[in-house]
């Protein structure tokens, strides 16, 4: 706190320690970068698709093949496009 000088009305007093409102900016973007650094790692840990569930399609076509919903054909034909 202290005493600024105002043009053509000679001395006022800062009623505000203008340092405190610097260093609370300096928090809130702090915080911004914090939080932007958390959620890219938190991001970029999740597997390749952004789902909150992943099934890989290997195993979505083994239990497609185990309950007979495809042929052992189909089965091999796919399994090899996923392969590749």
């Amino acid at each position: 706190m202290g005493f600024l000088w105002v043009p053509l009305w000679g001395y006022r007093y800062i009623a505000m320690p203008y340092g405190w409102m610097l260093w609370g900016g300096v928090f809130v973007v702090l915080w911004v970068v914090l939080l932007a650094i958390f959620l890219s790692v938190l991001l970029a840990r999740r597997p390749w698709r952004w789902c909150l569930y992943y099934e890989d399609p290997l195993e979505i076509l083994k239990r497609r093949y185990a309950r007979g919903e495809i042929t052992r054909e189909e089965y091999e034909r796919m399994r090899e496009d996923l392969m590749r």
